[in-house]
């Protein structure tokens, strides 16, 4: 339809056109975490890992305009939650010398990370990065086990990174979310901390489904 559509979206794409059509009649071919869920369930993680690094090992060329305008920025952190490389790449072409981390919610985590500077950003992958088939949260357990890991802080997230997230006077870009899901309301919250203080403002482009739900999404915030 030309419309522009996110990479997570055409992976859980790929992954739904795989499932059996019995299966595929209760799923939202849309939702990644949903989709992940029933082809583990089916054709076990090993495959879905190889998918998933293939999926995006053919999408490393694709340019996007949006990275190709962030990238121009005078960003020094970027936080993603999209396991791809192509925001790197993009820094790389704007003659810049970007910095690469990520958070593992099964594994060992630094509790210091590059700081980053406006010629060597930081890029952090906080749902894992593809070359870490480990570190990756896609299926809806594995966002469940990420959730409880963060709220545990066991592993605990860079020191340095919460700093960020919490400082009043800072202003944040996070990739790769959707406000309208449950599991980002909590993630927000837990990582915004205890100060209440400041004002923090999101914009997101969303055509509602569901006016209902999207209502209450609304209220919620």
């Amino acid at each position: 339809n030309g419309q522009w559509q996110p990479l997570t979206e055409q992976l859980a794409h790929e992954l739904f056109e795989a499932l059996e059509p019995e299966v595929q009649e209760n799923v939202d071919s849309t939702n990644l975490a949903q989709v992940a869920q029933y082809y583990v369930i089916q054709k076990k993680r090993n495959a879905l890992n190889a998918k998933v690094h293939f999926f995006y090992e053919s999408k490393q060329n694709v340019r996007n305009e949006l990275y190709t305008n962030l990238a121009a920025l005078p960003f020094y952190l970027t936080i993603t939650s999209t396991p791809d490389i192509k925001f790197f790449e993009a820094l790389k072409n704007a003659d810049k010398d970007p910095v690469v981390d990520r958070y593992n919610f099964r594994g060992e985590n630094q509790m210091m990370v590059h700081e980053g500077t406006v010629e060597c950003p930081l890029i952090y992958h906080l749902y894992g990065i593809v070359n870490e088939p480990d570190s990756l949260v896609l299926t809806g357990i594995d966002l469940i086990d990420f959730l409880a890991a963060v709220i545990a802080k066991n592993p605990p997230l860079p020191n340095n990174i919460l700093s960020q997230l919490r400082d009043p006077n800072k202003s944040l870009l996070f990739l790769g979310f959707g406000l309208k899901h449950w599991y980002l309301r909590i993630l927000l919250h837990v990582l915004y901390g205890r100060n209440r203080e400041s004002s923090s403002f999101a914009l997101e482009r969303c055509v509602p489904s569901n006016v209902k739900e999207f209502r209450q999404a609304i209220l919620f915030f």
